[in-house]
């Protein structure tokens, strides 16, 4: 969801990014692209969860405060920060490292009064998809770090 800048896709071939848990999904299931652009990555996410009523079962923008297993029970017990608390037998935590993004530390940023924003929240186009053009053509820009 959030990295969608203009041209982010797959840095790996489409097909690894398919969820082998199932082999009818991965039948069904036809990448357009070698190397899948991040709206057909996106409706993917969205087939998968449709498919298998994912959405029920997922916290979504949520923070955890603890998170503890119970021997006893066999169960995991979970606190969020708004004082919500779940119990499962699975705890998938998909924090993932790149998360959340990291500002370099550059005097004068506060205070920088053009357009400024990381490719993790490129502002979103107003159908949904992809990247918004966010008007480069004429202006002088600064890229700090493109790692993929």
């Amino acid at each position: 969801y959030w990295n969608r800048y203009p041209g982010a896709r797959f840095d790996s071939e489409s097909y690894s990014y398919g969820y082998s848990f199932s082999e009818e999904l991965l039948q069904e299931w036809d990448w357009t692209e070698h190397f899948s652009p991040q709206p057909e990555t996106l409706r993917y996410l969205n087939h998968v969860a449709d498919k298998f009523d994912l959405r029920k079962d997922i916290q979504f923008n949520s923070r955890v405060k603890s998170a503890i297993y119970d021997e006893a029970t066999q169960r995991w017990n979970v606190t969020l920060e708004n004082g919500d608390s779940a119990s499962g037998r699975f705890l998938i935590t998909a924090i993932g490292p790149l998360s959340a993004p990291t500002l370099p530390n550059i005097e004068g940023r506060d205070s920088f009064e053009g357009q400024s924003f990381h490719t993790a929240r490129w502002p979103q186009d107003p159908n949904g998809f992809g990247g918004k053009d966010v008007g480069f053509a004429g202006k002088r820009v600064g890229v700090i770090g493109t790692g993929a």
